[in-house]
């Protein structure tokens, strides 16, 4: 006897969309929450100082190593401060390692600046800003994929809506 998994298009196209719903919500609550830094925030330059070197598992199961660099920055009174990247800057953490190699004196590996936002009112809320993935990576992924459980979601419950009405014609009439 052959045993099926008792899910239907109906419940999978549900669960789907339940997830998207979830996804999306999260999405718009980080988004919320980083128009809320942004608006609140400055801008400034920092340079990297250090890094931070992690392994990361790819999908073929080998081992990558990769570089979140420790960025300083200066407040508006000067003060100096540090933090660590959320995201992983592979190119300019190997500039400023050939850098450090030189002793900070070879003019071709001149460590990159690094354009971060930061509160000033706490400059722990810290955050780079080369980019748009920089500030919106976790909005956009989150996004993505709640379009993508979403259509799958939808399309299910379409595709399970139509089966039914074509296996079931005399359920509409009375």
């Amino acid at each position: 006897m052959i045993f099926s998994f008792p899910l239907s298009m109906r419940f999978t196209g549900r669960l789907f969309t339940a997830v998207g719903i979830c996804l999306f919500a999260a999405a718009l609550y980080f988004a919320v929450n980083t128009i809320i830094f942004i608006s609140s925030s400055v801008e400034a330059a920092g340079s990297i100082v250090d890094y931070i070197e992690e392994d990361e598992a790819e999908t073929d199961s080998v081992e990558k190593k990769v570089f979140y660099p420790v960025i300083e920055f200066m407040d508006r009174e000067g003060q100096p401060h540090r933090f660590r990247s959320e995201v992983s800057m592979d190119y300019e953490v190997w500039v400023f390692i050939k850098a450090r190699e030189s002793g900070f004196t070879n003019s071709l590996y001149k460590v990159p600046e690094i354009k971060v936002r930061f509160n000033p009112e706490n400059p722990s809320e810290t955050r780079t800003a080369r980019s748009f993935i920089d500030l919106w990576h976790a909005e956009f992924a989150l996004g993505i994929l709640s379009v993508i459980f979403l259509f799958v979601g939808l399309t299910l419950l379409h595709v399970a809506g139509r089966s039914n009405r074509q296996s079931h014609p005399d359920q509409g009439r009375a």
